[in-house]
């Protein structure tokens, strides 16, 4: 291997407590080891983790402790395989988001802008709303309950993220200017007519 070449860099944007059970909770504590698991693997299989969170009150702690897990577990690594910008604004999001290659993401709009941005995604879905984004961009398949993440069923997932990742990014490409071109209609519809009743009456 080439020590020049860029390694894959997987983002993780993990999801606090608050949003779906309790900090006492088993399965949260349960949630916590899996992805440390995975992160601990990504790091030994030579990829770089890219932290990032959407909500900024809940997710930068969950952040904070799984780092801490990583540096209590004595794996050794190099500093640049783990990246964890400061992230204030949708911008912020969006350009650490545009580093990545995949993305392991439970929250919403972590899911959608990643979708967005056409970055295969392994959904941990903590509610409907993010299982039904899924389904409606076809990649279901990529979803998973956030109460049953199995770390062997994760590393299979992104191992098959990366293997097919051309088509999935095509395959965003695709579903990603169908939405847009939807948005269009739709806002021409709502806000056309409007407009057009405006320069009628402006003559």
């Amino acid at each position: 291997t080439n020590d020049e070449q860029r390694r894959v860099v997987v983002g993780i944007s993990p999801i606090g407590a608050p949003a779906w059970t309790t900090t006492e909770n088993e399965t949260y504590e349960a949630y916590l080891e899996k992805l440390t698991a995975l992160a601990l693997w990504l790091i030994s299989s030579n990829y770089t983790i890219l932290f990032f969170p959407s909500q900024l009150i809940d997710d930068p702690p969950v952040i904070s402790e799984i780092q801490r897990r990583l540096d209590s577990s004595g794996l050794r690594y190099d500093n640049n395989q783990i990246i964890n910008q400061p992230i204030n604004k949708v911008d912020d999001l969006l350009l650490q988001l545009s580093y990545t290659d995949i993305v392991v993401a439970s929250r919403f709009h972590s899911v959608l802008f990643a979708n967005f941005l056409c970055k295969p995604v392994l959904a941990l879905s903590y509610s409907r709303k993010v299982k039904s984004l899924m389904v409606d961009i076809g990649l279901e398949k990529h979803c998973i309950d956030i109460n049953a993440i199995n770390v062997e069923d994760m590393k299979t997932l992104l191992l098959g993220l990366l293997e097919n990742h051309n088509a999935i990014t095509k395959h965003l490409s695709t579903r990603v200017k169908t939405y847009i071109h939807s948005l269009d209609e739709q806002y021409d519809k709502v806000f056309g007519s409007a407009v057009n009743a405006d320069e009628t009456g402006s003559g």
